[in-house]
């Protein structure tokens, strides 16, 4: 259907702008928890609204059928009644935020329906008797797998009641009835109840395992868009998004915050002498121990090679950011165990202190009247400038053979790495 849709949008990520016009009318109907609640709430939530949609409006068409033509109007009050109960769907809809609960309505209303018009008419010879069939795959698409099974039960035990009411007389004079016809018809719409719910329930299973096979896609490509590989820590992108948030929390709420920049010192001659393999595995064992020394809050992240950093909120002074560095100094001096041996990496950290005004601000654009602190803007340059500082602090440690070194002190670090040797 074109007009209802321009393509078939990804579950949980359809945007207004992919929509058709009828949709972009129906999705203003559905509540937000609904969209956000799982990846199908909106799809299903769109095609129940697209069901009462249509079905009221074919039944609407149909009703002057009934009352002119074939001067039937107790049936033809019945589906202009069901009409109404299909234009109150959207009302069930926001009234209950759960679109389980406004199927279960809808599909109600429609099996009240068949079963009058089935009763009031000719029992298993009437038209409508057929049509229940037709509600175990609705239940399948609307209601999932649970809920259309159980709708299945429902639905045969209607037909089952039908056709023993039938035969027994009780709907028509017994002189027109034949029992073995009625039993036949109530077979037949039996058995194309049960194919029709079991072809649901064939799509229903095929789209939730395709569904969980592109939640668990989406998730791997996520992790690795913000995730080292190797060792699970935040990558560079990563690192840069959540130093701009904590460099904006620190300038609004205080007190402020540091960044670590984390050079292992004997990595290239391990690499060099027990192979790339060991290195990896002490790469793992540093991103361990970072986890460990540091505090929930704090970031750890891997920029490249054997270079790691560390962002730090919360920091009151100077000699608060000494000790921690002391720390994770002290943490991955420890000795590690590889295949090959125990093997010791030292660390020279670099630290930058941040807010911090030798790092220009981006500046956006602003309106007339705004001050130009408004218009200050952390962003990627800022978070550049900062890396630089950290860079320049942890050669100059490396240089002065420190711990760590804090940008713009005259000293800094409170042990030599030649004193640890």
């Amino acid at each position: 259907m074109v007009w209802l849709t321009k393509e078939v949008p990804i579950p949980g990520t359809t945007t207004r702008s992919a929509l058709g016009p009828i949709d972009q009318l129906l999705i203003r109907l559905i509540p937000r928890s609904v969209i956000e609640s799982d990846l199908r709430s909106q799809s299903r939530a769109l095609l129940l609204l697209r069901y009462a949609l249509v079905g009221a409006v074919f039944t609407a068409l149909f009703f002057p059928y009934f009352v002119l033509y074939l001067r039937i109007p107790i049936t033809a009050w019945a589906n202009g009644a069901y009409a109404l109960s299909l234009l109150l769907t959207p009302l069930v809809l926001r009234s209950t935020r759960s679109v389980s609960a406004a199927s279960h309505y809808t599909l109600t209303a429609a099996l009240f329906v068949l079963l009058f018009q089935t009763l009031s008419l000719d029992g298993a010879s009437s038209l409508a008797f057929p049509w229940l069939g037709i509600i175990p795959l609705g239940a399948m698409l609307l209601c999932g797998t649970l809920g259309g099974l159980v709708w299945t039960l429902i639905t045969m035990a209607s037909i089952a009641a039908v056709g023993v009411v039938d035969a027994l007389g009780w709907l028509q004079d017994p002189a027109q009835r034949t029992v073995a016809s009625t039993v036949t018809r109530t077979c037949n719409v039996g058995c194309l109840a049960i194919a029709l719910g079991a072809l649901g329930w064939l799509f229903e299973t095929r789209a939730n395992a395709l569904l969980r096979h592109l939640e668990r896609q989406r998730q791997a490509y996520h992790d690795r868009s913000i995730r080292d590989v190797l060792t699970g820590l935040a990558n560079r992108a990563m690192l840069s998004e959540c130093l701009i948030q904590s460099w904006e929390r620190c300038r609004r709420n205080g007190p402020g915050g540091a960044l670590f920049f984390i050079d292992l010192n004997e990595f290239k001659a391990i690499n060099d002498e027990y192979g790339h393999l060991a290195g990896d595995q002490v790469l793992k064992e540093i991103a361990l121990r970072l986890k460990d020394v540091l505090r929930r809050s704090d970031i750890a992240g891997r920029i490249g090679g054997d270079e790691f950093a560390v962002v730090v909120e919360g920091i009151a002074n100077r000699s608060a950011v000494a000790a921690l560095a002391n720390k994770v100094a002290s943490a991955l001096e420890v000795p590690i165990e590889l295949d090959c041996g125990p093997v010791q990496v030292g660390a020279s950290i670099g630290i930058a202190m941040f807010p911090d005004q030798r790092c220009d601000f981006e500046c956006a654009g602003s309106l007339p009247g705004e001050s130009s602190v408004s218009r200050q803007k952390v962003g990627h340059e800022t978070v550049r400038r900062l890396l630089q500082e950290a860079d320049s602090a942890m050669y100059t440690a490396k240089r002065e053979g420190r711990r760590h070194w804090i940008h713009g002190d005259r000293t800094s670090g409170e042990h030599r790495l030649a004193e640890l040797a």
